[in-house]
């Protein structure tokens, strides 16, 4: 409303507002003191007219300077205004910007991204989607984020669940945990948790990725570790340069010597 006033303002024009006041001012108060002549005298007495004169001028001077004032006051508070509304969408735009960073950031993330409250899923990634086994998020958004959890693991879950509605508790160490896909095939899973506000309420923020395979690797390894510990040929590993870094109990008995013997040694012994 004030930029309107303003802006009518400009567009009359301000030396033409600011004389068309004074002159105003200047016919009402000789018209006034006109006025009480003719009502004292009968007619309009020259000293009225002196003393018109004197009173318009004084009206004016204080009408030029209240308009003045008025006017500066008015374009200031209106260009005030006006670097606030600009500033204030400069703000939401940059917040915008941030928030659509933000979304492209976790949409195509790598790592699976669940957002849930009370464990009640209400948000998930397309990393996630694809690590739950799910065609898209309508497969997983309303679901209670325990109900994709191992049993095996489902308490301490639980646990950290509550934990994250803690208000002191804002961030969880990341943890492996055992999943179960949509089609029933468990998983192995590293997840991180944070609590964050989302609507004006608390929620959980829990950030994972793959490591089945990993732990497959780290499983077979040990099998095949104990299978050699447990062997009955002697098994001996060695550096490229032929330093020897490993041998098995199998090894020890057949050829008298002992591990510590020759580990860090050369096969030339």
């Amino acid at each position: 409303m004030l930029d309107r006033i303003v802006g009518r303002l400009n567009e009359i024009g301000g030396s033409a507002l600011f004389w068309g006041s004074v002159a105003f001012s200047e016919a009402l108060t000789l018209a006034v003191v006109s006025v009480m002549s003719l009502a004292f005298h009968g007619r309009i007495a020259a000293d009225y007219l002196v003393t018109g004169s004197v009173a318009a001028f004084v009206v004016s001077s204080i009408v030029v300077w209240v308009i003045t004032r008025l006017l500066a006051q008015l374009r200031e508070t209106a260009a005030s205004l006006g670097r606030e509304a600009v500033e204030r969408e400069r703000t939401v735009r940059d917040l915008r910007e941030s928030e659509d960073r933000y979304r492209a950031l976790v949409e195509y993330s790598p790592f699976a991204v669940v957002a849930h409250r009370g464990g009640e899923i209400f948000y998930a990634n397309p990393a996630a989607v694809d690590l739950m086994g799910g065609s898209g998020a309508a497969d997983l958004v309303g679901r209670s984020a325990l109900d994709l959890v191992h049993p095996d693991y489902r308490d301490i879950v639980a646990r950290r669940i509550r934990e994250t509605q803690r208000e002191e508790q804002t961030h969880l160490d990341t943890m492996e945990q055992k999943y179960v896909r949509l089609d029933g095939r468990p998983i192995d899973v590293e997840v991180a948790a944070i609590s964050i506000t989302h609507g004006g309420r608390p929620a959980t923020l829990v950030v994972g990725r793959d490591i089945t395979g990993r732990k497959q690797a780290e499983s077979d390894s040990a099998r095949l570790g104990a299978a050699v510990e447990q062997g009955d040929l002697a098994v001996v590993i060695t550096e490229l340069d032929g330093t020897i870094v490993y041998v098995n109990p199998a090894f020890e008995r057949t050829t008298g010597y002992g591990r510590a013997e020759v580990v860090g040694k050369n096969p030339r012994i």
